[in-house]
């Protein structure tokens, strides 16, 4: 995604304001970038502290338009909050591509986040079609979901369950809206499971989509 001049401004900034321990480096790259109206908000943006070490936050920034084509940082915008660790062999942020469609679809892994009852939240935007999903990883009880899981008899927790946003397809697969669905690792990739048929829920996954890392097929 190209990153226009106001934002690498206002990453400077953000390099110069985050403490206690100010950050001498950031690698925008490595940080998962969403635009929506005039927010950016950056996921696990690595910093590298004065003393060497690694950290990860979560940022979001507002920009206004000025004279021209000039952009500003609007005053106060700019929040950092520290990301969300990520598990050993847990999901990994980043651009996927879904596994044999043809033209290729992009999805995008955005996360984790802090989401209801402090649950770590992924989720999964596609690039060229309009969909998100959001997942909550955890265990049932108390899942933002949890009446509709215990109904359909699903007692399992190894995967982040979470819902569609709307009616689309993508390789020959068709999403309701509010369907249920899961994520999990798979090797360096991850699997996406429907739980859902015409509005029913069942108690095992009904189809899995496997989604790998983006390659030189990604545009």
């Amino acid at each position: 995604m190209p990153t226009s001049r106001p934002t690498l401004s206002a990453l400077a900034l953000l390099a110069a304001l985050t403490g206690p321990a100010a950050a001498t480096d950031f690698r925008l790259d490595n940080a998962v970038v969403i635009g929506s109206g005039k927010q950016i908000a950056i996921t696990r943006l690595p910093l590298v502290t004065a003393g060497g070490a690694t950290v990860h936050v979560d940022v979001t920034l507002t920009l206004t338009a000025g004279t021209g084509t000039n952009l500003s940082l609007v005053p106060g915008s700019l929040k950092t909050t520290p990301s969300v660790p990520l598990e050993a062999g847990a999901l990994s942020p980043g651009r996927y591509r879904v596994h044999g469609a043809s033209p290729v679809l992009v999805m995008r892994l955005i996360g984790p986040t802090l989401g209801a009852d402090n649950r770590p939240m992924w989720s999964l935007i596609g690039e060229s079609v309009g969909q998100q999903m959001n997942f909550y990883a955890g265990r049932i009880a108390g899942h933002p979901l949890q009446a509709r899981l215990q109904k359909a008899g699903i007692t399992w927790a190894g995967q982040a369950f979470g819902s569609t946003s709307r009616n689309t397809s993508f390789d020959g697969w068709y999403f309701d809206e509010r369907q249920l669905v899961a994520i999990q690792p798979l090797g360096r990739g991850v699997a996406l499971t429907s739980w859902s048929y015409k509005g029913v829920d069942s108690k095992a996954p009904l189809r899995t989509v496997t989604l790998l890392p983006c390659d030189a097929s990604c545009t």
